[in-house]
């Protein structure tokens, strides 16, 4: 009997190792969805940087964050969706709510916003 309890907790011993190996993947799966969800979009109005906003003497992609305005300037990893809505910004009179992530720059006295992805507020 003794024998018998021994080899049960021996079989029980070598497949924890196995049980362990198959909560790891699950593990790195919910910090790929973290890193998705932790995309922090800023709330903006789009529009044109002379029509839209009264800001500068020529037309040009632009939006307004927090009270600042900045020209857009489209990253290489933006996606094709982002550049159209970008490119239909200068020349448009009115406005437009949208969501943006980027980085704002300030160079020479102007206000830029490299923009990665940018989607219409619902």
């Amino acid at each position: 009997m003794l024998k018998i309890l021994a080899a049960a907790l021996f079989a029980f011993a070598l497949t924890l190792p196995s049980l362990r190996a198959e909560d790891a993947p699950k593990k790195e799966e919910k910090k790929e969805a973290k890193g998705e969800a932790e995309k922090k979009y800023a709330l903006a109005e789009i529009g044109c940087y002379r029509c839209c906003f009264k800001a500068g003497k020529e037309c040009a992609p632009a939006c307004r964050i927090d009270g600042k305005i900045y020209i857009l300037k489209v990253l290489d990893t933006a996606d094709e969706k982002t550049k159209k809505l970008i490119e239909t910004c200068s020349g448009k009179l009115e406005a437009m709510k949208a969501k943006v992530v980027g980085k704002a720059v300030t160079e020479n006295d102007q206000h830029w916003y490299y923009v990665g992805e940018l989607l219409m507020a619902e």
